[in-house]
């Protein structure tokens, strides 16, 4: 039984949630990833935690769950509770009118070490949220957005704030994807940096090769979004791009840097003010070959 252990947000009511059976995988194709089938070695027995050791995953693919056709059009709100020594996060879904969803879209789910991040995205159907991020703070999971992709599609990463394995199901009446985590598992690394209105996701690791690829996601104004590279405290270039979003949710971008100077280099990616040219965003401290 779920003890009460609401963190943030909305209570969202468990007991009486009928977990839908599982479900098929579909056949592997160009969208959707191939599912790992061998359990993890590296998460530990841990007593409290729903389904076996078998179940969580600490790397790539999780799964895919929800239906094929649903009636979810947008993410009403994120809930976190304890589960003995685990922790299960809750997305509730609701319909374009408001009303609770009774099933959820297919969503894929995934788990980066390297970024530090779990991530849940949803197909097309659930296309706006009412809420954008939640600062969480619990043992497993240090803050949550709702991201709007490059593709139009909607998707939640859970930043993590320790090592996990994670599984994910589908629960229905109301709608809700839920992952639980538990302890343990392939070591978190430097992770995604996390700012004000900027989250760089990648690059993770703080040794690089260009060309640099800079993942992540911003509420910058307008949604242009900056890299400024600098070496020995002077840049050396700027680059620009467009997020997916910045007025209803975050909004994803990508950029590319194809070239600079090997060495110790600082990255700075965010917006610079209008007003007086400040800098808003954060700053990586890299390593490039």
């Amino acid at each position: 039984m779920l003890r009460a252990g609401l963190l943030v947000l909305t209570l969202v009511i468990a007991a009486c949630a009928e977990i839908s059976p599982p479900l098929a995988d579909p056949p592997p194709s160009s969208t959707n990833p191939t599912l790992s089938t061998s359990p993890s070695t590296s998460i530990p027995p841990t007593t409290g935690c729903e389904g076996g050791v078998e179940d969580y995953v600490d790397a790539g693919p999780i799964a895919i769950v929800g239906q094929t056709s649903s009636d979810a059009a947008q993410i009403s709100s994120l809930t976190v509770f304890d589960v003995g020594v685990c922790e299960r996060f809750e997305v509730a879904l609701v319909t374009e009118g408001g009303a609770p969803a009774t099933s959820a879209p297919r969503t894929t789910a995934e788990i980066f070490p390297d970024s530090g991040l779990v991530r849940l995205r949803f197909s097309g159907g659930v296309a706006s949220t009412a809420v954008t991020e939640s600062l969480i703070e619990s043992t497993l999971v240090r803050q949550a957005y709702v991201v709007r992709g490059l593709d139009g599609l909607m998707f939640v990463d859970l930043h993590l704030s320790a090592s996990v394995g994670a599984r994910a199901i589908e629960l229905r009446n109301p709608a809700r994807v839920a992952v639980e985590l538990r302890p343990g598992g392939e070591p978190v690394q430097v992770g995604a940096s996390l700012g004000a209105n900027v989250v760089v996701t990648d690059p993770a690791r703080r040794t690089v090769e260009y060309p640099i690829l800079v993942r992540g996601y911003s509420r910058t104004f307008e949604a242009t979004v900056m890299a400024r590279l600098s070496a020995d405290g002077s840049a050396i270039d700027e680059y620009f791009t467009t997020a997916a979003d910045w007025t209803q949710t975050w909004g994803e971008f990508v950029l590319e840097i194809p070239s600079g100077p090997g060495g110790d280099l600082s990255l700075l990616v965010g917006e610079e003010s209008a007003e007086d040219g400040t800098i808003r965003g954060v700053t990586l401290e890299l390593s490039a070959g």
